[in-house]
């Protein structure tokens, strides 16, 4: 089945997992890298999934799909706002949790985790639009990188630019 507007022509349906997959540029998220010395960032892809049979994207998908192409600043404000909740969590155990020295954890995961300074340690690298949908648009979870948990990541759920969850990848919501 062909993928209809206003999704990306590299989007192909995955019979196995249901659910469409492709790649997708976002402009605004371009400078959002890793670059901490030994944990910096090897990829610049983004790779896009989309919660869906074979028929294709559901309406309510391709207006999340749209809204996060039309509001990318906007959208990238709302997940760094989840970063640093869950970065803020975050902190405490790994200063109590013995995984980095005190100069270590400063580098990878900074006291005062603001946007600006959570900049250069998170990736996004992979989108999901999901089937759950709430007054006409699906939600969208964002995958990060970090450079505190190569091991799990960040998981930063939106409905449009509203939070509706950030936690470590893979926890649920």
């Amino acid at each position: 089945m062909k993928l209809r507007k206003p999704f990306p022509k590299s989007m192909r349906h995955d019979e196995e997992f249901e659910w469409w997959r492709g790649t997708i540029k976002l402009p605004e998220f371009a400078n959002v890298k890793i670059k901490v010395p030994g944990r910096k960032s090897s990829s610049n892809r983004i790779e896009l999934r989309v919660e869906a049979d074979d028929d294709g994207p559901v309406e309510a998908q391709g207006a999340a799909y749209t809204y996060l192409l039309d509001n990318q600043r906007k959208v990238l404000d709302a997940c760094f706002r989840g970063i640093a909740k869950t970065a803020k969590v975050m902190r405490p155990i790994f200063e109590e949790g013995g995984w980095f020295k005190p100069e270590e954890l400063d580098k990878v995961l900074p006291k005062s985790p603001t946007a600006l300074a959570l900049r250069t340690r998170v990736q996004l690298y992979d989108v999901c639009i999901t089937n759950r949908v709430k007054s006409g648009v699906a939600h969208i979870e964002f995958s990060f990188n970090c450079a505190w948990d190569q091991e799990h990541g960040l998981l930063v759920v939106l409905h449009r630019d509203r939070l509706v969850f950030s936690g470590l990848t893979g926890s649920g919501w």
